[in-house]
C-alpha cells in the first residue's frame, strides 16, 4: 500500500498496475533497464553476492545512452538470513 504525504490527512492511496508481484527465494535484481538487471542476474548467477550485482547493474546502467553517467542514487536491500536483518 502506498501512502500520498502533503499538508492535508493522510489517507492510503491504491493504485492498479498490470506489472506482476515478484517474489524471489534465492536472489532478485531489479533495476528500470533490462539490461542492468542482466548484469546483475550475470553475477549473482556467478556466484557473486548483493553488493557485487549493485555494482555490476550501476555500471551496466550508467553506460547506456540515456543515462550516461555515474552517481545519482542507488538503493540496495540486503538481508542478512543468518541474522533475520
Amino acid at each position: 500500500m502506498l501512502f500520498a504525504l502533503g499538508a492535508g490527512a493522510q489517507r492510503p492511496v491504491h493504485f492498479r498496475t498490470e506489472k506482476p508481484g515478484l517474489y524471489g527465494k534465492h536472489w532478485m535484481a531489479i533495476t528500470g533497464k533490462p539490461l542492468s538487471a542482466e548484469a546483475g542476474a550475470i553475477i549473482f548467477g556467478q556466484g557473486g553476492n548483493a553488493v557485487d550485482a549493485a555494482c555490476a547493474m550501476l555500471a551496466a546502467g550508467c553506460t547506456m545512452w540515456d543515462v550516461l553517467s555515474w552517481g545519482g542514487e542507488t538503493q540496495a536491500l540486503i538481508y542478512n538470513p543468518h541474522t533475520k536483518k
